[in-house]
């Protein structure tokens, strides 16, 4: 049985996440009740994170070149991508952000062959920033990029699934890791609903669990197709 590696971007791959920055830096506090809706389940996130997005009318290369300046990624991000290539374990970016931003961030950081799954951006006559849903099927139509839909379709097709993330709309995909590393409110979520996890800070450390007696014990099953530890 093989293995399967997805993980979120912004706030797990990134230091910050480029949608907040943007959001600050151009929109200022006039998002955040927004966001609270959608934290709180009384908005979707797909009409949320539209309402959001087009608050924005910022210049794309301004803004684009104020990510770039600003925003780092966890160092341990390349070396992990690295090991989960050595061991054939295909290696996802599944975001609900904005593809182009992301790229432009990756490109920086020499990533660029990362295969990444976002959402599209447009921008309407008055310049205000439009989001362009992924082109997925989604499931429950909450979101605009359905990442459970990848994990399950990985699923299908007989693979072992790990999960990589730290926010809001990780917590779907979450459920249906066969392997969970979390952070951030993410991992506090699922320690509130006893879903199993590993809570990590770095990708360090999520390589170095593999690496541990525990992870090696996980590879080791994952090679017979044993159950999940």
């Amino acid at each position: 049985m093989s293995v399967r590696v997805f993980t979120d971007f912004d706030g797990t791959i990134t230091a910050q996440d480029t949608l907040v920055y943007l959001l600050d830096r151009y929109v200022g506090g006039g998002w955040l009740e927004i966001e609270a809706r959608v934290e709180d389940g009384t908005l979707s996130e797909e009409q949320g994170l539209r309402d959001e997005i087009g608050l924005l009318t910022a210049p794309w290369d301004e803004a684009v070149a104020g990510v770039l300046a600003d925003v780092p990624v966890d160092a341990g991000f390349a070396p992990f991508a690295a090991f989960c290539a050595a061991r054939d374990w295909p290696l996802t970016i599944l975001s609900g952000g904005l593809e182009p931003v992301i790229r432009a961030v990756l490109d920086r950081e020499g990533l660029g062959a990362v295969p990444l799954r976002a959402n599209g951006l447009d921008f309407a006559a008055d310049g205000r920033w439009r989001v362009v849903p992924a082109r997925t099927p989604r499931i429950n139509r909450l979101c605009n990029h359905c990442k459970s839909w990848h994990l399950g379709t990985a699923a299908g097709a007989g693979h072992r699934t790990i999960y990589i993330g730290d926010g809001t709309t990780d917590r779907c995909p979450a459920g249906h890791a066969d392997l969970l590393f979390a952070k951030g409110s993410l991992a506090a979520w699922c320690e509130a609903r006893a879903i199993a996890h590993h809570r990590f800070t770095a990708f360090d450390e999520i390589r170095a669990w593999f690496e541990s007696p525990a992870g090696a014990a996980w590879i080791a099953q994952e090679a017979r197709g044993g159950s999940e530890l």
